[in-house]
């Protein structure tokens, strides 16, 4: 047993990430999408497309279909997971939410293995494409929109759709074109929001195409057939997704511009602040949510150096959708952080992996002694990161609603309803009353520091008892309270899983942890000179710069 599993990471440790991962978000997982965002739009219209494929069976008549705000994209990836809730626990809307979770999970998992396969053929080292790629993984907001599960399919296929452009070697085969097409299509198709992720998809176009020595006549006289054909799939998702959008959205504002022109910030200088709130705000920076970022904005110099088509990359995606959100008074909500830069995550961490592949030599050995901003950078995150996924992201608005603060500039910018701060004094009334502790009242927020005088016809300040929403999240945190949730049968079941889930994904951390200081990727494994098709001999080498 043992030498086969080091014969599976040795030859294929992203597979073995994938499941540890997996596993570990299992471990921490609600136990349902219902209640997170918009998901359960998507689970009722996926249903009802069920619904219509049997009366399709049966010679019925068809239903009328609730399409979501994001239109018909999103929802498909939910539909296989709602078909197999319906065929083990019929058609309940509970267990199609509880079946539902595993789809981000499985997602989230996907996206970082993609994040490891780059950073290892970067850097040529297993421990760094390893420990990146984890701190990635569970030190930034993608661990709590694991649960979330709002930004998970977009960041998927935008991570995917770059290293298919910028990292993988075999392009000229039908079928990996039509992959990076539809991944392309995906990433700006699927939430309305991908239209801000535009300049960065075109570029990922012009990158997969045009590399190599060849001339831009050559390129166009060999490719355009091809080129073609992407641009045909990627716009042809595109407007069928957004015909299937509409219909939610011109029921209620007569169009998703319409909707859109009611958000616009009032002036160049409020949408200038909001652009840098996404790098500042003591509630909402990517920077606080996502340590590792601040280390891959600051090596975007040396990146651009040795891979500039990264970089230009990881710029794009990430002053789209900060630029695009900033032209909105809410360009951060009550979720968990800045959600809207989620996409920008991964590109800037493999930023940061192709900095320190142009420091020093390929395949240089890792050490965390020698990577303090890293090292501080992970546990700061872990920290943060942890008290996302504890405990339900609304707490905060359903908090402010009840002493009537819900405002968004008080969510994004005052100090007092920070969303870190929050979550930590949840999880010292839910420590405290676990252990015995004294049960004295929480009270929330702190009142306001009047500068001199307090105005007397200031109306009195409302507080709310944190002890009402000190419940964790996770199902695991709640297994020894008794099956409250579900059955008693799939409580035992949960009881087990959980628990043995947890063990296992660190068992497998450890093991992956263990073999990257034992056997770093040798560089002949992680060659980026492109293959022949035909021949599948190695071709002349590329300038790298060109090549990225």
């Amino acid at each position: 047993m043992r030498a086969t599993l080091q014969a599976i990471a040795g030859r294929k440790p992203h597979w073995v990430l994938f499941f540890a991962l997996f596993a570990f978000y299992l471990s921490f997982t609600p136990g349902t999408i219902n209640g997170m965002g918009y998901n359960q739009e998507n689970l009722i219209g996926a249903n009802q497309i069920v619904n219509n494929l049997i009366n399709l069976v049966r010679r019925l008549p068809l239903a009328p279909i609730g399409w979501p705000r994001h239109g018909l994209l999103e929802m498909l990836f939910d539909l296989p997971f709602v078909v197999a809730s319906r065929l083990l626990f019929g058609d309940s809307l509970e267990w199609f939410g509880r079946v539902a979770i595993i789809q981000p999970i499985m997602f989230t998992a996907l996206s970082c293995v993609v994040a490891f396969l780059w950073i290892q053929r970067l850097t040529k080292s297993l421990a760094w494409a390893y420990w990146l790629s984890m701190t990635a993984a569970i030190a930034t907001m993608i661990w709590p929109y694991t649960y979330i599960g709002l930004e998970t399919t977009q960041s998927l296929f935008v991570i995917l759709s770059a290293y298919l452009a910028l990292a993988a070697e075999n392009r000229s085969s039908r079928l990996r074109l039509v992959t990076f097409s539809f991944a392309c299509a995906t990433a700006i198709s699927v939430k309305s929001n991908g239209v801000f992720l535009t300049p960065a998809i075109i570029y990922l176009i012009y990158c997969y195409f045009f590399r190599g020595h060849k001339t831009v006549a050559d390129t166009l006289r060999l490719e355009w057939v091809r080129m073609i054909l992407a641009f045909a799939i990627v716009g042809g998702v595109y407007f069928v997704n957004r015909h299937y959008s509409s219909k939610y959205w011109d029921a209620g504002y007569g169009s998703s511009s319409g909707y859109f022109f009611t958000l616009l910030a009032d002036g160049f200088a409020r949408v200038a602040f909001n652009f840098l709130s996404y790098f500042g705000s003591v509630n909402k920076s990517l920077l606080l949510y996502a340590p590792v970022t601040a280390l891959g904005l600051f090596m975007l110099p040396q990146a651009y150096r040795k891979h500039p088509r990264i970089a230009v990359f990881a710029v794009l995606t990430l002053a789209g959708m900060a630029g695009g959100f900033s032209l909105t008074y809410m360009w951060a909500d009550e979720t968990w952080g800045p959600r809207y830069l989620h996409e920008a995550i991964l590109p800037l961490t493999v930023c940061f992996a192709s900095a320190k592949a142009a420091c020093g030599k390929a395949g240089a050995e890792f050490r965390w002694s020698r990577e303090t901003p890293l090292l501080a950078a992970a546990v700061l995150g872990v920290v943060i990161s942890f008290l996302g996924s504890f405990f339900y992201y609304g707490n905060l608005h359903i908090a402010a609603m009840e002493v009537s603060q819900p405002a968004l500039e008080s969510l994004q910018h005052d100090p007092r309803m920070n969303h870190i701060e929050f979550n930590a004094r949840l999880l010292k009334v839910w420590v405290r009353k676990k252990f015995g502790g004294v049960d004295n009242p929480e009270l929330w927020p702190s009142h306001y520091n009047w500068w001199f005088q307090k105005p007397p016809d200031v109306p009195k300040e409302k507080t709310f008892d944190l002890r009402i929403l000190a419940s964790p999240l996770p199902v695991m945190a709640h297994l020894w309270d008794g099956p409250f949730f579900v059955s008693r049968d799939i409580y035992q079941i949960l009881r087990l899983l959980l628990p043995c889930s947890l063990l296992l994904s660190l068992a497998l951390f450890a093991y992956l942890a263990f073999l990257s200081v034992r056997q770093p990727i040798e560089s002949g494994q992680t060659s980026s000179q492109p293959t022949d098709a035909k021949s599948g001999a190695k071709s002349a080498p590329v300038n790298e710069r060109q090549w990225d």
